[in-house]
């Protein structure tokens, strides 16, 4: 197989288990707790502890599935084979969630309790080894970014499929309806996780022709962590990162609703996310296959920074706001490409564990999401907010303050995490 043909294979099996992927992860994160209390009819507090616990708990998981597989090498096609096990027990979780059981609200609490843990838990052995796949199937710095980029694309792909998924089955009437509606989703989106992981298994031996072990040696657990600052500088910029973006989608509905007035114009603004994430990341790949990894973080956070502070002036406007947000989720996105982009480059040049350094970067992210969680309680107390009442003009610029604030400060931060002078970069990752 030709190198050319090799790198278009492996962008597409590579892309389409990560949508497959994605598929599962978009859905929890947008719709479970929607699910929880219109369908299961769980009250508010609930389920936020529900949502707390499972992401802690898949945090938590992503570390000990990484440590599993420390014990010793482990085969490029070993890993694709975890990461099937991983969807298939991914995608049985998956479809018991989005479906209602005859149960009074105690029983239905204890089964969504049950069948959240098991499905975080199932994702873990899906997401770690798909994430490390980004290193092993890689064949130099430029191909990095490309699959990273890919990632990014077929993510944002994810999200429109699951928005417009959504607006279909929520235009039922009925609540069995929608609950229907939602199990025949899950199964869907099964079967393409389950199809998409079963090819790139079974491609796998061809895809990568580099000697097939981990072709570095393992290291210890104290070497990882507390003696490798490259590791360590991703790590927390994934933490970084992991807060601000999210803080401001959390809040976009509060947002539509109580400073724009109009409800709906949340859909158009997710809507504007996930396009801007897909046109974004092939420039951003065209623009890094020509310049170095830091001349294409500073155009990302230019990017970003220039996004917010036009969204912090757009008040109430839409015209100002859409593209606002165009540019902040171009250049949001852009850095969480450059983040996974950095860490296969460590890896590339380092002798450490590559899946517990993936394992260890989505431990990080995910407990940058949960503090995203609580800032946005906290942004919302401040901003004066009670359920069914308006803003003061105060409290409304509170909110957008904290939507301009945290994508500005979590971006600059992992910036200078993940910034290098072109000296410090290692050998091969720094490409024009």
């Amino acid at each position: 197989m030709g190198m050319q043909s090799r790198r278009i294979e492996i962008n597409a099996t590579y892309g389409a288990a990560h949508y497959g992927k994605s598929l599962f992860w978009y859905s929890t994160e947008f719709l479970f707790g929607f699910y929880l209390g219109e369908v299961y009819g769980l009250p508010a507090q609930t389920i936020g502890s529900l949502l707390a616990i499972f992401l802690l708990w898949d945090a938590i998981t992503d570390p000990i599935v990484g440590l599993l597989v420390f014990r010793g090498r482990i085969r490029t096609r070993n890993l694709t084979r975890l990461q099937l096990v991983g969807a298939l027990l991914s995608a049985v979780t998956f479809i018991a969630i989005f479906y209602q059981p005859p149960l009074g609200s105690t029983d239905l609490f204890y089964y969504a309790l049950a069948c959240g843990l098991l499905f975080r838990t199932s994702y873990t052995l899906y997401d770690v080894p798909q994430n490390a796949l980004l290193g092993r199937l890689a064949q130099d710095g430029k191909h990095r970014l490309s699959l990273a980029a890919i990632r990014g694309a077929l993510s944002a792909v994810a999200t429109l499929t699951i928005s417009l998924s959504s607006a279909i089955i929520l235009s039922q009437a009925q609540t069995t309806g929608i609950a229907g509606g939602f199990t025949l989703a899950a199964a869907a989106f099964s079967s393409i996780a389950i199809t998409s992981a079963l090819v790139l298994h079974w491609r796998s031996d061809r895809l990568n022709d580099a000697p097939d072990a981990v072709n570095r040696p393992t290291v210890s657990l104290r070497m990882l962590t507390l003696k490798d600052r490259d590791l360590l500088q991703v790590t927390g910029a994934g933490f970084l990162l992991a807060i601000g973006w999210p803080l401001f989608g959390k809040i976009i509905p509060f947002y539509a609703s109580l400073v724009m007035g109009t409800p709906a114009h949340a859909g158009t603004i997710i809507l504007v996310i996930g396009l801007a994430a897909l046109i974004s990341q092939p420039v951003w790949t065209l623009i890094g296959h020509r310049t170095h990894r830091s001349t294409l973080l500073t155009y990302q956070l230019a990017t970003t920074i220039l996004g917010a502070l036009m969204f912090g002036l757009a008040a109430a406007s839409p015209i100002i706001a859409f593209p606002a947000v165009f540019l902040l989720s171009s250049g949001c996105n852009g850095l969480g490409m450059l983040c996974w982009t950095r860490l296969a480059d460590v890896l590339y040049a380092r002798a450490l564990n590559d899946v517990l350094a993936f394992g260890l970067l989505t431990f990080a992210s995910k407990i940058g999401l949960s503090l995203s969680g609580l800032l946005l309680g906290g942004a919302l107390s401040l901003a004066g907010y009670r359920p069914g009442d308006t803003l003061t003009g105060d409290g409304q610029s509170v909110l957008v303050l904290a939507m301009v604030a945290a994508p500005i400060l979590s971006s600059v931060g992992a910036s200078a995490l993940l910034l290098r002078r072109r000296s410090d970069l290692p050998r091969g990752c720094d490409e024009r």
